[in-house]
């Protein structure tokens, strides 16, 4: 994949089903909204996380939350508000289950659009 000069990081969440985060369609997404002049792109997760973030350029602030928000159910919004803060525009990819639990993992093999490769390997 060839990303812009803007699209420089993307950052796959740790539960996020998949391989690295640049041979994924949502990092190619991600990159193609920081092309299109997003300074930060999130991809949420269905548990108030996110699966990934991409960055145009650095930018701290959006990182800069509470220890105790993090792996929490509203890390999402409190890095969105961060972004706002900062006036940094944002693009967001389309939401995602993140497989932390058992229960998440049934919640995924009982999902018909769940990748059939992934779905494999939790059964």
């Amino acid at each position: 994949m060839t990303a812009s000069p803007r699209a420089r990081r993307a950052r796959d969440g740790q539960g996020a089903p998949g391989g690295r985060s640049e041979d994924t369609a949502g990092a190619a997404a991600a990159f193609d909204d920081l092309a299109e002049g997003c300074d930060v792109c999130f991809a949420p997760a269905f548990d108030g996380g996110y699966y990934l973030v991409a960055l145009a350029a650095p930018h701290p602030c959006v990182f800069d939350l509470p220890g105790d928000a993090w792996g929490g159910p509203q890390i999402l919004e409190l890095s969105l508000e961060a972004a706002a803060a900062a006036h940094l525009s944002l693009g967001m990819l389309r939401g995602e289950r993140d497989l932390d639990t058992p229960a998440d993992a049934r919640a995924a093999l009982a999902d018909p659009l769940f990748p059939r490769d992934i779905a494999g390997l939790l059964r």
